[in-house]
């Protein structure tokens, strides 16, 4: 699995609030269904994405992706 040899992914993966989103259910429900708009009301999420160091990792891997 590429994903996981991914170091950006695996850095953002062990973010303690990204923990903490994995644990949600309505956050993997909303990760499941890729709805945006969910993802993006979630406080903590909204959060990470605005933290330079996770938007850098999350765009990294997210390049690697494709």
């Amino acid at each position: 699995m590429q994903l996981a040899r991914d170091e950006n992914f695996r850095k953002f993966l062990s973010n303690p609030k990204v923990q903490e989103l994995m644990q949600d259910e309505e956050f993997k429900k909303a990760v499941q269904e890729k709805n945006m708009a969910s993802l993006m009301a979630n406080p903590i999420f909204s959060e990470l994405v605005q933290d330079p160091e996770m938007r850098s990792s999350l765009e990294k891997f997210g390049k690697n992706l494709k």
